[in-house]
């Protein structure tokens, strides 16, 4: 599908939407940790309370790696590399229903070109769908570890489905590669391991 004009297209919208995201994200982002779990969150990972995380390792690790970095206030930081993570995740969602193939597309190799702007739609209305819902706009404006999980798990899937068919076996491996890593951050990811 990318070899062909639409295929362009497709990734104009992909990457329009994943940006008007991260600017919605931006300007709604809490310029400070919000009560909750997002303080909580950030308080156990930057070693302010007195027992260590059982969870969100990486996260964690990126969390300390940011602490470093001397551009501006923490917390600004941190809920910006939410909305970050969040935006990357409305973007692999897009790319990943976009990769859905009607069964009659299975049968006969080769994009019906009736059927590219309906993909796109279908595609488009699910990243809109996540990027809107509530519950994922409290997570990707806050300091909070769900938006990185999502695209720690969404990965995977658009690398196998990338590989699919092509015999591409590093994209598998890299695919499996970061599925461990994303088992190890969110063990909900173990229930998509036969998917």
């Amino acid at each position: 599908m990318n070899d062909s004009p639409s295929g362009s297209v497709s990734r104009l919208v992909g990457v329009g939407l994943a940006l008007a995201a991260l600017a919605a994200y931006f300007v709604t982002l809490s310029p400070t940790f919000y009560p909750g779990a997002s303080a909580s969150y950030a308080a156990q990972h930057m070693g302010l309370t007195p027992f260590p995380p059982m969870g969100n390792i990486l996260w964690g690790w990126l969390v300390k790696a940011l602490a470093v970095l001397p551009l501006g206030p923490l917390a600004v930081r941190l809920n910006g590399f939410s909305a970050l993570c969040a935006a990357g995740a409305v973007y692999a969602l897009f790319q990943l229903v976009l990769s859905i193939r009607p069964a009659r597309q299975l049968e006969r190799p080769g994009m019906n070109q009736a059927d590219e702007p309906v993909q796109i739609l279908a595609a488009s209305m699910a990243a809109v769908y996540l990027a809107a819902s509530i519950p994922f706009w409290v997570v990707a404006t806050r300091a909070h570890p769900l938006p990185f999980d999502l695209l720690l798990g969404l990965i995977p899937f658009l690398l196998v489905q990338r590989s699919a068919g092509r015999g591409h076996f590093r994209l598998i491996f890299l695919a499996a590669f970061i599925y461990g890593l994303g088992v190890t951050e969110y063990s909900t990811m173990v229930a998509m391991g036969p998917v």
